[in-house]
């Protein structure tokens, strides 16, 4: 009996081993990379709204994308889950941070404005700064 208990023990702690070794969560995809700045809007911080990074597939960019909140002027990818570099549609959406229930983010400063970036591969940042004809013209290259 002695020697069955043994036995049972040791494989439980062979395979807790195991799995501990090689049962790690291991991050799918590409290496991302961390991205921040600052956005402003007629040269003033954009008080709340947020950016998203849609990789350019007609540029031949197939990685992830991801989107983060805007506070105060300034964004921050989180470690991880952040850009891979390359070609990117970049999506800004910025309100003016006075919700009356104070639930929402307020009003749009601006529709929705798309623009084209490329990042390199590696954590960068990349500020924006966004005028009245920027939001007019909707759709910019730099």
């Amino acid at each position: 009996m002695f020697s069955s208990l043994t036995s049972v023990a040791a494989c439980m702690v062979s395979a807790s081993l195991l799995c501990a070794s090689g049962c790690q969560r291991q991050e799918d995809g590409p290496q991302r990379f961390q991205c921040e700045g600052k956005i402003t809007f007629q040269g003033k911080p954009i008080p709340k709204g947020s950016i998203s990074f849609e990789p350019d597939f007609k540029a031949g960019n197939s990685g992830p994308g991801t989107m983060v909140r805007i506070q105060n002027g300034t964004y921050s990818t989180s470690p991880g889950k952040g850009i891979v570099g390359g070609a990117y549609r970049v999506v800004i959406f910025g309100y003016d941070g006075k919700s009356p229930d104070g639930l929402g983010d307020g009003q749009p400063l601006f529709p929705e404005l798309t623009l084209t970036r490329e990042f390199p591969f590696k954590n960068c940042r990349e500020d924006f700064q966004l005028t009245a004809e920027d939001t007019a013209a909707k759709n910019l290259r730099k």
